[in-house]
């Protein structure tokens, strides 16, 4: 879906993903990379965000209960 950009953003939950594993490992051309890892309990969170809409990475919040990645998008703005 993300190499033939069949969507505009791809969310990931339970990733089980940590520090070991190097951003480069799931870097796909044309999109950025926003991540969340959480302990070895499990969790974590990646999102895509297709590169040509103008988007930033606002907020980040992990406890035990909930894991949270705010992105700010602008889409169809003239600005």
């Amino acid at each position: 879906m993300l190499q033939n950009k069949l969507v505009y953003c791809l969310i990931i939950n339970e990733t089980k993903l940590d520090d070991s594993f190097p951003n480069a490992q799931f870097e796909v051309s044309d999109y950025t990379l926003h991540r969340l890892d959480r302990d070895d309990k499990g969790g974590g969170t990646v999102v895509y965000m297709r590169s040509d809409i103008h988007h930033g990475q606002t907020t980040v919040l992990s406890d035990k209960k909930y894991e949270l990645i705010v992105i700010e998008c602008k889409i169809n703005s003239e600005s």
